[in-house]
């Protein structure tokens, strides 16, 4: 099940004038693209808030983050509030979780929380209130999870960071003092970690230095399935394929964004915009 989270847009209705609600999502089913309105509800009234991240278990399991959780059961939206203390209304930039159905939430000012698969939700210290832009967990082949974040303030010397979170604590994994403008990680435990922004760069080991791997346009998102096959895109529409050897780039142009990707096996799905028009790109391998 793939989404593409639009921050708002209008539609033309059956009379040809425009669509005063608003449609916050696309849904992608195999075969075409159905935008969507999906509510968070208040008092017994429907809102439709721009969606700034999604993460899907499965089809009767998606959680959607605004300022707060929204929870898709497979027939019902639920609206999930986070206790106070542990995540104050701010903008949710990414859900990643564990396939027991824990969560992590990253967002505005150092926002970390943890949902347990029990559903209790708990606050992780960050050590930063800049905005998490990032999570990403993988299995380092020991039963474990390694969660990384990535933060950042864009200018700010001291903004760019990869968070190391273990458990309800996070400690700083790299930051050197220059203004890279972190935007995403994708990882394979202990073999490669490569963070996008301005600039994609790489280490082995989270104990040895970073170093500057390729510099495309601004890049806002990584993903991939193994070593020799990852893909990234960024200003300009730009997307670039790594296969191990080389970068190839798919695609660019003089205007535009793309802010998000998603890679599964011989496919993946990039959405972002280009002026008021939201914009997705979906390539499969030949």
């Amino acid at each position: 099940m793939i989404f593409g989270l639009l921050v708002t847009s209008t539609f033309r209705d059956s009379t040809g004038n425009l669509d005063p609600v608003l449609y916050n999502a696309a849904h992608w089913d195999g075969v075409n693209w159905t935008v969507l309105r999906i509510p968070y509800y208040y008092l017994g009234q429907p809102f439709y808030s721009p969606i700034y991240s999604v993460f899907t278990f499965d089809e009767g399991n998606i959680w959607f983050g605004i300022g707060i959780m929204i929870h898709w059961d497979g027939q019902n939206y639920n609206p999930v509030q986070l206790p106070p203390g542990i995540w104050t209304p701010q903008q949710m930039n990414k859900i990643w979780g564990k396939s027991d159905g824990s969560l992590y939430v990253v967002g505005e000012q150092g926002g970390i929380a943890f949902r347990s698969p029990t559903g209790s939700w708990q606050r992780v210290t960050s050590g930063t209130s800049l905005p998490i832009r990032h999570v990403l967990g993988m299995n380092n082949n020991s039963a474990r999870f390694e969660v990384l974040g990535v933060s950042d303030s864009y200018g700010d010397p001291h903004g760019s960071e990869v968070l190391l979170i273990d458990g309800l604590s996070a400690r700083s994994a790299w930051n050197d003092g220059r203004p890279f403008g972190l935007d995403g990680i994708w990882f394979v435990p202990d073999r490669r970690y490569v963070a996008v922004g301005a600039g994609v760069w790489q280490t082995r080991s989270l104990e040895s230095p970073w170093a500057l791997e390729h510099s495309p346009p601004h890049i806002t998102s990584i993903d991939g399935n193994q070593l020799n096959d990852y893909v990234i895109v960024g200003a300009f529409m730009h997307i670039s394929h790594f296969d191990g050897l080389n970068w190839h780039v798919l695609m660019s142009s003089s205007s535009g964004s793309l802010t998000s990707v998603q890679m599964r096996d011989d496919m993946f799905v990039t959405v972002g915009s280009s002026g008021p028009k939201p914009i997705a790109v979906r390539a499969t391998r030949q």
